[in-house]
């Protein structure tokens, strides 16, 4: 058995000798991690005598055969670990309550916190139009960074919720690095467009929105959940591979159906809130309330994956 440490998290880790060399997914944050080979200990070393020394067998030229043991006192000081209880998936309250209380720890805040406030700022690019004639330019490029973090934070809560967890993911202690920002939130952002395409180059083509428009919305609609679910948690051309999610759909059918259904009127729910809230002036209230329905969907589809992983059967 094979023991090792997320350099992230401290998540500790264990892996069949196998899968030495192979790259996995920490479960707790995420970060890609790569398997070291295991070597026995008896075919490296040997054992000096009676000083308790551990001798190499073929030391590197210039190396010396042992190295003194060093005394506890002249050790550098090591910090612990944090403990990391196991990974049960329950709830600390009734379920609907605490999915509602999911983004109410201190990283679903903050993350909150900065939506909201760089949502002031595009809004405010646009309203002040501080440089004339690129505030488009200006507004469009705000928008993408934040539509961009967003994506990515989503796709952080949808891994975290697959792999048990019940409150917002922390991704400022584990951050790794704006490539895998870019990566997640146009992955995402990708899938999206690649469902919405058949509808929208039908209604660019024959300027209507007929029965055929709502049938192609419907089935883009309909393997949305399962496209953003494969992207995240496995890759890009696994989740362009039908293979992958056709099968996942199939065999959870009914309670699929049933998620597709409630993530429909949780949308939903965010046009009429947000529409409320715009006919009544309170511009201020859109970003949190879009961010906070959001996350809670996001959870919802990871908690999906926890419950239904054998059936899914990508073996994540």
């Amino acid at each position: 058995m094979i023991r090792l440490t997320c350099p992230s998290c401290n998540q500790r880790l264990k892996a069949p000798d196998k899968a030495g060399g192979k790259k996995v997914r920490c479960p707790r944050c995420g970060r890609l991690l790569q398997i070291p080979q295991q070597t026995k200990q008896s075919d490296a070393m040997e054992y000096a005598g009676p000083t308790g020394e551990l001798r190499l067998r073929n030391p590197p030229p210039g190396e010396p055969l042992h190295k003194p043991q060093v005394p506890p006192w002249d050790l550098p000081p090591v910090e612990p670990p944090q403990a990391q209880g196991p990974i049960t998936g329950r709830r600390a309250c009734p379920w609907p309550i605490d999915i509602l209380l999911y983004p109410a720890n201190m990283p679903g805040l903050i993350n909150g916190l900065v939506f909201w406030v760089f949502s002031l700022l595009t809004m405010a690019a646009w309203h002040l139009q501080l440089l004339p004639g690129y505030t488009w330019l200006v507004f469009m490029s705000l928008d993408l960074v934040l539509v961009i973090g967003l994506f990515y934070y989503l796709a952080a809560v949808i891994r975290d919720s697959a792999s048990g967890r019940t409150r917002a993911p922390d991704n400022v202690t584990t951050w790794q690095g704006l490539a895998e920002v870019c990566k997640d939130g146009l992955s995402i952002a990708a899938i999206i467009a690649l469902a919405a395409l058949p509808a929208f180059v039908y209604v660019m083509w024959t300027d209507r929105f007929d029965s055929v428009f709502w049938v192609l919305a419907g089935i883009g609609g309909w393997n949305l959940p399962m496209l953003i679910m494969a992207v995240v948690l496995l890759d890009l051309p696994s989740a362009l591979n039908p293979g992958y999610w056709l099968a996942a759909m199939i065999w959870t059918l009914p309670v699929y159906t049933a998620l597709v259904l409630f993530l429909a009127a949780g949308m939903g729910l965010v046009s009429v809130l947000v529409l409320a809230a715009l006919r009544h002036g309170l511009f201020l209230l859109v970003p949190p309330l879009v961010y906070y329905i959001l996350v809670i969907l996001a959870h919802i589809l990871g908690r999906f994956y926890f419950r239904f992983d054998k059936r899914i059967g990508w073996d994540v």
